[in-house]
C-alpha cells in the first residue's frame, strides 16, 4: 500500500495559497474519485482506493508531523511508499521536482514530519511557488517567507499550477504509484 500526503493549512481561507499547494495538488489529482473521511484520532482527512491512501492533515503545516507519523504507523507504510506533496520556495511557479530524500532545508512542515518519523528518506514532490521575478531567493529580497507562502496565487499563477498538474505532475504521480 502506498500513501500520498498533500500538505497545507486546515482552514478554507488558506486554499489556493502558496503554502497549500500540496493539498490543492492532491485535490486536483484525486478529484471526486474517492470519498474523504475525517479521522479525528489520527488528525487527518483520509481517502483510499485499491492501491493508495490519500491524506490531508487537519493540523497546521508546522505541526503536521505527529498526525502523519500516526497514520504512517497505523497503516504500516514503508518509507519508499510514502510521497509528500508540498510547496517549495527554491523552485519557480510552473516547475516541480520529484525525488527521494531531497526535502527542503527550511520547510517547517517537512521538518515536523522528519522529526516525527525519525527519517527523511521518503519521496518528496516539491511544487514551485516562487514568482519568476524573484531571481534567487525570497529571503534575499527582504520578503518574509512566512508571509509570502500565505499569499494567494494570482489567477495567472494558479493557471500555471493547474497546467503543471494536468501535464506533468499527474503523470509523475501515476508513474510513482505504478512502481513496486
Amino acid at each position: 500500500m502506498k500513501m500520498i500526503v498533500g500538505l497545507g493549512n486546515p482552514e478554507t481561507e488558506y486554499s489556493y495559497t502558496r503554502h497549500n499547494v500540496g493539498k490543492d495538488v492532491l485535490n486536483e489529482i484525486v478529484g471526486d474519485s474517492v470519498e474523504w473521511k475525517e479521522d479525528k484520532n489520527l488528525g487527518v482527512f483520509v481517502a483510499k482506493d485499491s492501491g493508495c491512501i490519500y491524506v490531508k492533515p487537519m493540523s497546521y503545516m508546522n505541526d503536521c508531523g505527529p498526525s502523519i507519523s500516526k497514520i504512517f504507523n497505523f497503516y504500516k507504510i514503508s518509507a519508499s511508499d510514502l510521497l509528500i506533496i508540498y510547496d517549495e520556495l527554491d523552485i519557480f511557479i510552473g516547475e516541480y521536482k520529484l525525488a527521494v530524500n531531497k526535502g527542503s532545508r527550511i520547510h517547517n512542515g517537512i521538518l515536523s514530519i522528519n522529526e516525527s518519523l525519525g527519517f527523511s528518506n521518503y519521496w518528496h514532490l516539491r511544487i514551485g511557488v516562487r514568482d519568476l521575478d524573484i531571481p534567487s531567493s525570497v529571503q534575499k529580497t527582504g520578503v518574509d517567507p512566512a508571509k509570502y507562502v500565505l499569499q494567494k496565487f494570482v489567477v495567472s499563477d494558479r493557471k500555471k499550477i493547474q497546467n503543471l498538474i494536468q501535464t506533468s505532475v499527474a503523470s509523475a504521480i501515476k508513474d510513482w504509484l505504478s512502481k513496486k
